[in-house]
């Protein structure tokens, strides 16, 4: 398995996406009048206000765009199993494939996306990490975006419930307490 320690970055660029704001105004992550939904408000809803119109799509033909300009030949794509469960369609393996049908339509310099957490459930994930060294410190999921991740929007949900079935202390900082020991979980 290759880590990251491993990869040589050539170049890293920060690109502003803060246009998303400008056109996508549905959603709560986009629109700072529209509040972030909570775990509790969204259950069995098929696809909730903290949803971004496409931003996967988006964000990955951008990616994609960049590494057929360096000659790279795969972009790797966060998505997880809990995506496509919480309605987030182009978090889903059907949207994997199909975005990269798309780019195989490339006549010359083909560009494959890769997403090797997508059928993993998050404790799957955090077990990965823990034995890969992640500093999961050093990782942020909370749609709130704060400094102190809320602990109660749909990924700090996912994410603690990923901590707690895999028998570890989530080394975030939570708005509100976790009870890790009554779980018996441990630290990395």
């Amino acid at each position: 398995m290759l880590l990251s320690k491993d990869i040589y970055i050539q170049r890293h660029i920060n690109l502003d996406l803060s246009f998303f704001k400008d056109i996508v105004t549905t959603s709560a992550l986009t629109n700072d009048d529209i509040l972030v939904a909570k775990t509790r408000d969204v259950l069995g809803d098929p696809q909730t206000v903290n949803y971004v119109p496409n931003r996967n799509m988006m964000m990955l033909s951008i990616c994609t765009a960049y590494a057929e300009s360096l000659g790279a030949d795969t972009v790797f794509h966060g998505a997880a199993l809990v995506d496509s469960q919480a309605g987030y369609w182009d978090g889903s393996r059907e949207f994997l494939e199909a975005i990269n049908n798309v780019n195989k339509l490339n006549r010359r310099d083909r560009v494959t996306i890769e997403a090797p957490l997508i059928d993993k459930s998050k404790k799957e994930i955090v077990e990965l990490g823990v034995e890969l060294g992640v500093d999961f410190g050093a990782t942020w999921t909370c749609y709130e975006g704060k400094e102190i991740s809320c602990g109660e929007c749909p990924a700090c949900s996912s994410r603690i419930k990923g901590f707690l079935d895999a028998g570890y202390i989530d080394p975030r900082e939570y708005d509100r307490d976790i009870p890790w020991d009554q779980y018996n979980c441990k630290e990395i």
